[in-house]
């Protein structure tokens, strides 16, 4: 039966050693993006094994693209964080300051003794954080080192035909829950590139497209690295996952050939099984160090997209406004140089929605009004919401919709999903 269902049964100690000595390696995004995102010592293991396999190393037209895309802004996002911080220092050192001045008469407490203590200890967090920033380290040359070692090594871009071809199937494969990508099935964004309208919602699905007319020319094997856990990539039990989407081995095999084989790893898996293969840290103590910073951004990262589960315990619709005020401003912090939806409403009907780039958000009054800071087409426009009296929000599977209430009109907005 294995022959008729390869997807449901694992690979050998043999297949696996003939897989990892003969295969491609093929990266996801957001596997490239980590390199940015991890300490150097990490980043530098990383290094050390695509080195390792660099006559082995693709990436699809797809990947490069998405990567390209959003990588200016991941090294931007870095070197603004340390002022980010800063700043919600600064807030909450004021927030204690002003709650520490309610017990200014107290009988016993010296809170001016307690106030000099506690700006002495801000001093010195900023003064940290500048030398920090000092020592950042130049992501440009890192940048730079990744497009060195795929030089060669990405794939063809797709004509309009052939896009228009596969998003047609995709919307079939779609609509029967066919993987990969069909989790992305809610996205509404596109981007053009030379020429070409990619649609988001069906970037997997190229990116999967790309690999078996790839594996299918060369008559290889793959293994794809990608830190991508969602269920239309991955077979899943009990939350648990098993292994590749049996779907996926399936319709490898009937493109590539019978003999082909297709594994997956997440980023941390692959960097344990290189160590086994590849035999380059004896002590593994660089990989033990790797996997556990790859795993703190990946854990960051989830936070960020996906705070949803926060809002749910912590703010319901009918919470306090000011944990709803803060919960808003807090979202929009951590999600500076994405692109947001903005629209006034009536009646839930939006009017003259447009797309912006947010640059920032600042607070005018707290608990009552805000400016966002946007940018559309190189013109920087600000909107301000004043004299707010409700919020409202509405999950959505990788962002949250905000309903924003002042006194003379209702705003609604939401931001697209950047990773």
């Amino acid at each position: 039966m294995k022959n008729k269902f390869p997807g449901y049964y694992n690979l050998s100690d043999k297949d696996f050693e003939l897989l990892w000595s003969n295969c491609l390696f093929i990266f996801d995004t957001n596997v490239l993006l980590d390199f940015y995102r991890v300490p150097q010592g990490t980043r530098g293991t990383l290094f050390r094994i695509l080195g390792l396999i660099k006559d082995r190393i693709w990436i699809p037209h797809q990947v490069a693209l998405e990567y390209h895309t959003k990588v200016i802004e991941e090294i931007a996002t870095q070197e603004s964080t340390y002022d980010e911080i800063k700043q919600s220092l600064n807030k909450k050192k004021s927030d204690i300051e002003k709650d520490l001045n309610q017990f200014s008469r107290h009988v016993h407490i010296e809170v001016k003794s307690i106030l000099t203590e506690l700006d002495q200890t801000f001093r010195n967090l900023f003064t940290k954080l500048d030398d920090q920033k000092k020592e950042h380290p130049n992501l440009l040359d890192v940048q730079h080192k990744i497009s060195l070692l795929f030089e060669n090594k990405v794939g063809e871009e797709y004509t309009e035909q052939q896009l228009q071809e596969k998003y047609h199937t995709g919307k079939i494969r779609y609509e029967n829950n066919v993987p990969p990508g069909f989790d992305d099935k809610k996205k509404e964004s596109k981007r053009y590139y030379n020429g070409n309208i990619y649609e988001d919602k069906y970037g997997d699905l190229i990116v999967w497209h790309q690999i078996l007319d790839k594996a299918k020319t060369e008559q290889k094997s793959v293994i794809f690295i990608t830190g991508d856990n969602k269920s239309d990539w991955w077979q899943k039990s009990k939350g648990k996952t098993i292994g590749p989407h049996p779907h996926l081995i399936q319709e490898f095999k009937n493109i590539v050939g019978s003999k082909a084989m297709f594994y997956m790893y997440q980023t941390e898996s692959f960097v344990r099984r290189s160590n086994e293969y590849l035999k380059f840290d004896e002590s593994n103590q660089s990989v033990d160090r790797a996997i556990q910073d790859i795993s703190t951004v990946k854990e960051t990262r989830v936070q960020y997209i996906q705070p949803i589960g926060r809002v749910l315990r912590d703010t319901d619709q009918s919470g306090n406004f000011k944990n709803k005020f803060e919960f808003l401003v807090s979202y929009l912090q951590h999600s500076i140089g994405r692109k947001i939806v903005i629209a006034l409403t009536e009646e839930d009907v939006a009017r003259d929605e447009k797309k912006y780039t947010l640059l920032g958000v600042e607070i005018i009054s707290e608990y009552q009004s805000i400016m966002l800071i946007l940018e559309r087409k190189g013109d920087e426009y600000k909107i301000s919401f004043n004299d707010l009296y409700e919020i409202n929000f509405q999950p959505l599977p990788t962002s949250i919709k905000f309903w924003l209430y002042t006194k003379n009109n209702t705003w609604r907005f939401y931001l697209l999903e950047s990773d």
